[in-house]
């Protein structure tokens, strides 16, 4: 009985390394990005980041670059999302007080109360990241600086601080949205960003 559970743990874990299906081999650089992509971000007048850490579950679902900014965009099954951009002259493609353009400013502005939970387990907190009523979660990363993750509405965002980042001629944001609170999402992501 043992052998029958090692050699079916065995095939389990080769059939997890494998790709999903016949899209997934296109996919298979860092980020989950294609080598078009990858030639695309390299293209940019600075040096682009990609996460080189995903969580189980998140691919890429929009890849979207411009002369001097890119936005990338991961999903999951259940709408969960991750995204991560950057762009040149330290300001953001749409900055405070403009009319939100993307879908998720849009998402974050209209919304303008998230009740509160008052449940004070906190048993999904593995990574000593999050706590309830935290405002912000800070991450860092050597190439793009630190971030802080505040709250827009049912999501986390946040922007490089290129103070202390390798990379100091573009300014890298990060989010995510219906993560609840496994914050450690976000952050890892974060931390795994690496220039391509």
């Amino acid at each position: 009985m043992r052998l029958r559970d090692a050699v079916g743990a065995l095939v389990g874990a080769i059939a997890l390394s494998l790709p999903a299906g016949p899209g997934a081999a296109q996919h298979a650089g860092p980020g989950g990005l294609s080598a078009s992509q990858v030639s695309a971000l390299r293209r940019l007048p600075f040096q682009a980041v990609v996460p080189e850490r995903l969580p189980r579950g998140f691919t890429l679902k929009t890849f979207d670059v411009h002369s001097n900014s890119y936005r990338l965009v991961y999903q999951r099954a259940d709408g969960a999302t991750l995204f991560f951009g950057g762009s040149t002259g330290g300001k953001q493609p749409a900055p405070a007080g403009k009319k939100p353009r993307g879908f998720f400013q849009k998402l974050a502005a209209s919304v303008s109360h998230v009740g509160s939970s008052s449940k004070s387990s906190n048993d999904d907190n593995t990574s000593g990241e999050y706590e309830k009523h935290q405002t912000a979660v800070k991450a860092d990363n050597a190439y793009t600086g630190t971030a802080s993750f505040t709250v827009a509405g049912s999501c986390r965002q946040g922007t490089s601080d290129p103070a202390n980042a390798q990379i100091t001629n573009a300014t890298f944001s990060a989010g995510g949205c219906g993560l609840g609170n496994r914050l450690e999402y976000l952050t890892t992501s974060y931390r795994s960003l690496r220039p391509v």
